[in-house]
C-alpha cells in the first residue's frame, strides 16, 4: 500500500472547512518533517480524505509532491463524481506530460479547482457551468 510520507500537499492545496483553512494555504497543523502535529485528533475532513495517487495504481508521475497537484474524488454535480485537480502555485501543465495526457484522453469529469472551479475539458462543459453556478454553496 502506498504511502503518503513526506508529501503533505493536501494539507496545502485543499480547504479545511472545520479549521477555517481556505485552500491554497499551508495548515497552521502542518510540520514540514513531521507531518500533521494532530494526527490523532484532525477534523473528520482530514480523516476521510484519500488522494487518487494514494488509493489507485496511478503512476509515480502523479504523486502529489511529484506533480505539485492533488488529484481527487469529487462531486461534480449531485450524483454524478468527477476528479479534482487541486493546483499548487508551482503547478505546471507542461511539467505533467502523464498527467496531461490522462486529462485529455479520459472520459471521466476534469476539473481544476480553485475559488471558482473551471473545465479543463471541453466535454464537460455542461456540468462545469451547473458546478460555477453552485461553487458559492461548496
Amino acid at each position: 500500500m502506498k504511502e503518503c510520507g513526506s508529501c503533505g500537499l493536501c494539507c496545502k492545496v485543499m480547504a479545511i472547512r472545520e479549521l477555517k483553512k481556505p485552500a491554497g494555504t499551508w495548515c497552521k497543523h502542518w510540520g514540514k518533517g513531521i507531518g500533521c502535529t494532530i494526527y490523532a485528533t484532525r477534523p473528520q475532513e482530514c480523516k476521510g480524505f484519500n488522494c487518487i495517487w494514494l488509493v489507485s495504481k496511478a503512476p509515480p508521475s502523479f504523486f502529489p509532491k511529484t506533480c505539485k497537484a492533488v488529484l481527487a474524488v469529487c462531486r461534480v454535480i449531485p450524483g454524478e463524481e468527477g476528479i479534482g485537480i487541486h493546483k499548487d502555485d508551482a503547478f505546471k501543465w507542461v511539467d505533467n506530460p502523464e498527467l496531461s495526457s490522462f486529462v485529455k484522453n479520459t472520459t471521466t469529469p476534469v476539473f481544476t479547482v480553485s475559488n471558482v472551479f473551471k473545465t479543463i475539458s471541453p466535454t464537460n462543459k455542461v456540468a462545469a457551468k451547473l458546478l460555477m453556478e453552485r461553487s458559492n454553496d461548496l
